[in-house]
């Protein structure tokens, strides 16, 4: 038994066409928000909308998000009595279960009762964690489907309600750490900051395993880039998803947090609306510094779209997640690094005993050493983090040595990317301390006109909507 937490959703506003998303400075932003991969608003109440994040959202009412026939989250999210709020303990929250009610607060936890007696369709099946996880029935409400993903910070899996038989995906992290607490936190406090961000649904534990229900997402960017027979995308796809990145990033950044991990694996298509871009993957996250620079903080991120200054230990800030978005849209035009042929090996401590074992032997046989006797299991780790603390630096070295400048050149010879033009979001990048709030207007700006220049609009079909994709 455990105490399980929703989340209510957050209000969202409409989307009166992609081709309207243009941030000015002179005038406040309006989000064009897409309502198919959202709850639906009631047929008695306006759509809302949200202001410009430089100026207060209007305190109105009607901005209350219904929650009410929605395919993508629970009609069991309402808000309930609860007689306690308690959070992470090992016994389940009682709470009397009340008609559901428009929340007024879409950040605010509601208490999900969990009822020992429920549907015959569901009574019989077995909410114990045995056997494989596609088959698992978390609570008696979310039966796991099929993997989606995996990593060092857990597993995705597609689920589905069992009362709605509406879609989710649940993330499960059963190393009881920290991360998995950290990024619902971070989700809890973006829910409903952005059209560009999954929603968060429910949180909690299931037999000692930490979970959370969110929005389930479309392929990511990464697998339908390997989809295409030519492996990459065409510069009028690339350059409306960087457009929707851009203010994503700009969404979280508003928030004090920084992704810390921009990578195409990191980018989704709505599931529905196969035109609208999410970021997710929050679990390398970090509230950005405002006091004075760390002296050295750890790496987090991937080796590939890193920025320079990551991989120097420097404390990290909102321009490395657009320098990470710069080297993530070159490889989404089919780029490739020369930094790609630096293979940097996987951490040696968080490797089985046998994957140390091999990896020793072969650093050993690669550096002539035809010692046959095998050290202690501590000595070999120690040697191949040194081992791989000298191909990372190889790796910076190369990273350093190739000028950006000359990487959107070639692009622009290869895949008639506007050089000039996206040299003046490297100008503008290369001005910006680990401090200093990046000018998301003057990028979208510049990408408005790429795209004006290109005669490319925003309600054009994306490569994977075409007939020919694959």
């Amino acid at each position: 038994m455990a105490t399980i937490h929703t989340v209510a959703p957050s209000s969202q506003p409409t989307m009166q066409g992609l081709s309207n998303l243009v941030l000015k400075q002179s005038e406040p932003l309006t989000y064009n928000y897409s309502n198919n991969d959202l709850p639906p608003t009631s047929p008695t109440t306006a759509a809302p909308t949200i202001e410009s994040l430089n100026s207060p959202a209007p305190n109105n009412t009607s901005s209350v998000f219904p929650i009410t026939n929605n395919s993508m989250i629970s009609s069991s999210l309402a808000p309930q009595k609860s007689t306690s709020t308690a959070v992470g303990r090992s016994t389940r929250t009682s709470s009397t279960k009340q008609p559901a009610a428009q929340p007024a607060d879409r950040t605010k936890l509601v208490t999900k009762q969990r009822s020992s007696t429920r549907a015959n369709s569901t009574s019989s099946i077995s909410s114990s964690p045995a056997g494989p996880k596609a088959n698992w029935v978390i609570h008696k409400d979310w039966k796991l489907r099929k993997l989606l993903g995996s990593g060092a910070y857990g597993e995705v899996y597609q689920a589905v309600e069992l009362r709605t038989g509406s879609k989710v995906a649940i993330k499960l992290d059963m190393r009881n750490n920290s991360e998995m607490e950290r990024e619902i936190e971070y989700l809890k406090k973006l829910n409903g900051q952005s059209e560009y961000i999954p929603q968060i649904l429910e949180y909690g534990r299931f037999s000692g395993i930490s979970y959370f229900v969110m929005t389930l997402l479309g392929k990511n960017l990464s697998d339908l880039k390997r989809k295409r027979m030519n492996r990459k995308f065409t510069l009028s796809t690339v350059l409306r998803c960087m457009k929707q990145m851009v203010i994503g990033l700009r969404d979280i950044h508003n928030v004090g947090l920084i992704h810390r991990d921009i990578k195409p694996a990191n980018f989704s298509i709505g599931r529905i609306n196969k035109k609208k871009i999410y970021i997710f993957d929050f679990g390398l996250a970090s509230e950005f510094n405002t006091g004075p620079e760390k002296a050295t903080v750890g790496f987090r991120g991937t080796n590939t779209y890193a920025s320079i200054r990551v991989h120097q230990y420097k404390d990290p800030g909102r321009v490395d997640d657009l320098w990470s978005l710069l080297y993530c849209i070159l490889r989404l035009l089919g780029m490739k690094f020369p930094w790609d042929k630096v293979k940097i090996p996987p951490k040696a401590e968080r490797c089985g005993s046998k994957t140390i074992r091999d990896m020793y032997v072969r650093l050993q046989r690669d550096s002539g050493n035809g010692d046959a006797r095998l050290p202690s299991k501590n000595t070999m780790i120690q040697k191949l983090k040194q081992e791989r603390k000298r191909i990372q630096d190889d790796f910076l070295k190369v990273k350093k040595g190739a000028d950006i400048n000359e990487l959107l050149d070639l692009a622009e010879q290869k895949y008639n990317l506007p050089a000039v033009s996206f040299k003046k979001i490297v100008s503008h990048l290369d001005t910006l301390s680990y401090k200093c709030k990046p000018d998301y207007v003057l990028i979208d700006d510049i990408l408005e006109d790429c795209m004006k220049k290109l005669g490319v609009k925003m309600d054009d079909s994306y490569d994977w909507e075409e007939s020919s994709f694959f």
